[in-house]
C-alpha cells in the first residue's frame, strides 16, 4: 500500500490510501508530507517499499 497526498483548492491537504480512503486532513501540503514521512519511519514501512506520492 502506498499513501497519497492531495492538495485541495483551499490549500489544505488530504492523506489518502491506494483505494482513495482519507486517512487525515492537514493544514498544508508540507504538514502532510512531514506526517507521511514520520508515519512511514515510525512503522518501519520503508523496508516494505511504501512511499508517499502526490495524487493528480
Amino acid at each position: 500500500m502506498n499513501l497519497y497526498i492531495k492538495e485541495m483548492s483551499d490549500n489544505t491537504a488530504l492523506l489518502l490510501t491506494d483505494l482513495g480512503n482519507v486517512i487525515a486532513t492537514f493544514g498544508s501540503v508540507d504538514d502532510a508530507v512531514q506526517e507521511c514521512s514520520d508515519w512511514l519511519q515510525t512503522n518501519d514501512c520503508i523496508s516494505d517499499h511504501m512511499e508517499c506520492y502526490f495524487a493528480d
